[in-house]
């Protein structure tokens, strides 16, 4: 009885020492195992074709926000403008043509160049200037497209939303339509809208700067363009939204921003102002102090990442 009680001993202590050591050595190896992380979207640059989108974008919007402002100088302003304009063009031709003929004709040609042009002959010089710049435009939209029709599937393959690429897609085919339509203004609103979207393609990958302060520049052209037309329910909309996307965007910025943070702060505090008393000239001068702001905040942010 005695050497069986010894046996089960023995035999209990070396179950206990095995599985002392099996415990031991499961240990030690998920100690020693090290997993390889997964390849992360965001470490990935962001594609060409999306910084050629951007690139588009913009050129379209600032030859559109060239025309929109020409629209609205007074006629004698746009007079001279025009007056200069066709001096500069023509005095290599006038020179040419007085050498040729002689000095005889040149005070009669002096005296109607001095003249300013009528009212109807701005007119036609200002719809045949709009007619070329919306056609070279139309060449930069279709450009766009082509551009967009080689990004989609990289989008998809990189998990972009699919309300993302149906927004873009519409606003795209909005711009289309108001540019082929000769359509400034509308064309302007479009333009931004498609904006709006990129944000959201930047967001997949390792973007250099925060995709945010994208998203800054959209509300802030969005308040300023919908407040020439007066629809302030759109711009205490946009107003929101850019409250709301300066609440994420600021802790993604480096501490030693602060300075050009602080700017931003003061500008958005005032174009809050303007916007509640719902002047329009104030409310665009405040507007672009705030954009010139996002370029510097951009600049900063990209020698840091570098």
């Amino acid at each position: 009885m005695k050497k069986y009680n010894l046996f089960i001993k023995a035999l209990t202590l070396l179950l206990i020492l095995a599985v002392s050591f099996s415990f031991c050595s499961c240990a030690a190896q998920k100690k020693t195992i090290v997993k390889k992380p997964k390849a992360s979207q965001e470490e990935k640059e962001p594609p060409k074709e999306l910084e050629d989108m951007k690139k588009s974008i913009e050129k379209i919007e600032k030859t559109l926000q060239s025309l929109h402002e020409s629209s609205k100088k007074p006629l004698i302003l746009l007079q001279q403008e025009v007056q200069e304009k066709e001096k500069k063009e023509g005095g290599d031709k006038e020179k040419e043509k007085k050498e040729e003929e002689g000095n005889n004709t040149g005070g009669e040609d002096k005296k109607k160049s001095d003249q300013p042009p009528t009212a109807e002959e701005v007119r036609l010089k200002m719809e045949q200037e709009l007619f070329k710049t919306m056609e070279d435009t139309k060449k930069d939209v279709m450009e766009l497209h082509s551009t967009w029709n080689t990004y989609e599937p990289k989008a998809v393959a990189d998990l972009a939303m699919q309300t993302s690429i149906t927004s873009f897609e519409e606003a795209l085919n909005n711009l289309t339509k108001s540019i082929n339509d000769r359509e400034v203004f509308p064309s302007l609103v479009n333009a931004n809208q498609a904006y709006k979207n990129l944000p959201d393609f930047y967001m997949l990958y390792k973007a250099k700067t925060p995709p945010e302060i994208d998203r800054v520049r959209y509300a802030v052209k969005q308040i300023k363009l919908s407040s020439e037309v007066k629809d302030f329910a759109t711009v205490n909309d946009a107003m929101s939204y850019l409250d709301n996307i300066w609440i994420i965007t600021k802790p993604k910025l480096k501490k030693n921003n602060i300075e050009v943070m602080n700017q931003f702060e003061f500008a958005l505090a005032d174009l809050k102002a303007a916007v509640e008393s719902q002047n329009v000239m104030v409310i665009t001068a405040k507007a672009d102090v705030i954009l010139k702001i996002a370029d510097e905040m951009e600049k900063a942010a990209e020698k840091q990442s570098d």
